[in-house]
C-alpha cells in the first residue's frame, strides 16, 4: 500500500512540474504576442509621457489636504503597470513617476521610495487621514511610528512637503535638524512654532494653514519666495496693525514674490476688515 502511495505522489509531482512548465510557456507566448501589438510600437519616452499624463488625471489639483478617497484614487494610476511586463519596465525606468510619497499606506509609500531611487520627492503626510477602522486594527497600530521613520529618513530628498497636524510634535525636531537643501515647496496645516529652521533658503512656495509663527520677521529672510499663503488664522482686532506692519516688512525681503494669498479670521470666525486694509496697503 505504501509503495502505491509513493508512486502516486511521484506521478503528481511530475504532472505538477509539467503544468508549471506549460504555464511559463503560455506566459512567454502571451508576452511575445503583446510585443506585436500597436501600443508596443510606441517609443518608451512616449509611453512615459502617457503615464505622466495619466497620473496627473488621477491626481487632479490638490489645493487643500486631499480626502482619503482622492488619495486612493491617485494610487490607481499604477494599475497600468499590471498590463504587461513591458509597460511595468517603462514605468519603473521613470523615477519621477514614483517620486510622490503618500503616507496613507505604508506599503505603497515604501514601494515609491524604493522605485524612485534618488529622485527628489514630494512627500504628503496623511497619517491623520487613515480610517477609524485602521486605527482599531491591531495590525496597523505600529504604522504611526513606521510612517514617521519613513518620512524622517526621506527628508533630505524632499522637494515638496505637505504636513498634516498629527505629527507636528514628533516631526518638528527632525525638520529643524535635517538637510532640506532640495526643498522648494512647504505646506503645513495646524502646526505651532513654524520657524526659520524648517524653511531653507531654497524654499520658493510656502503655505501655512492655521499655523502659529510667533513672529513674522523671519519670513523676510526667504528671498527666493515666489508664492506665499497665510490662511485661516484667527486674530483679535487690536492685533491687526502690528501684524500688517510685520508682514509688510517681511515682503520687502521677497523680491521674487509673485503670488500672495491671505485669509485671516477674527475671533467670531468672520473675515476681518483688517484684511481689506492690508490688501489696500499691498496695492499702494
Amino acid at each position: 500500500m505504501s509503495s502505491k502511495v509513493l508512486e502516486h505522489a511521484h506521478a503528481r509531482e511530475k504532472i505538477d512540474l509539467e503544468i508549471l512548465m506549460l504555464q511559463e510557456r503560455i506566459r512567454s507566448l502571451r508576452s511575445s504576442r503583446n510585443a506585436l501589438s500597436l501600443i508596443h510600437w510606441l517609443p518608451p519616452e512616449v509611453m512615459t509621457q502617457i503615464f505622466i499624463w495619466l497620473q496627473s488625471l488621477y491626481r487632479g489639483t490638490w489645493t487643500n489636504i486631499p480626502s482619503r478617497e482622492k488619495v486612493k484614487s491617485f494610487q490607481k494610476w499604477s494599475q497600468v503597470t499590471h498590463v504587461s511586463r513591458h509597460w511595468r519596465n517603462i514605468a519603473h525606468s521613470s523615477k519621477t513617476l514614483y517620486s510622490t510619497v503618500l503616507t496613507l499606506d505604508l506599503g505603497y509609500a515604501q514601494e515609491m521610495l524604493q522605485i524612485s531611487g534618488v529622485a527628489p520627492l514630494s512627500i504628503f503626510d496623511f497619517t491623520h487621514r487613515r480610517s477609524i477602522q485602521s486605527l482599531l486594527d491591531n495590525s496597523e497600530r505600529g504604522w504611526d511610528k513606521d510612517l514617521q521613520e519613513l518620512v524622517v529618513a526621506a527628508l533630505p530628498r524632499a522637494r515638496n512637503l505637505w504636513l498634516g497636524p498629527d505629527n507636528k510634535k514628533s516631526l518638528l525636531p527632525h525638520l529643524e535638524k535635517s538637510d532640506l537643501g532640495l526643498l522648494e515647496g512647504l505646506s503645513v496645516w495646524s502646526w505651532d512654532n513654524v520657524n526659520r529652521k524648517m524653511c531653507p533658503d531654497s524654499l520658493r512656495h510656502l503655505q501655512l494653514h492655521s499655523c502659529s509663527l510667533g513672529s513674522y520677521e523671519w519670513l523676510s529672510g526667504l528671498s527666493n519666495m515666489v508664492s506665499l499663503t497665510l490662511a485661516h488664522w484667527t486674530l483679535e482686532a487690536e492685533s491687526w496693525t502690528a501684524v500688517v506692519d510685520e508682514i509688510l516688512d517681511a515682503l520687502h525681503g521677497m523680491p521674487q514674490l509673485v503670488s500672495l494669498e491671505l485669509l485671516f479670521n477674527n475671533h467670531h470666525g468672520k473675515k476681518s476688515s483688517g484684511l481689506l486694509q492690508f490688501q489696500q496697503s499691498c496695492s499702494t
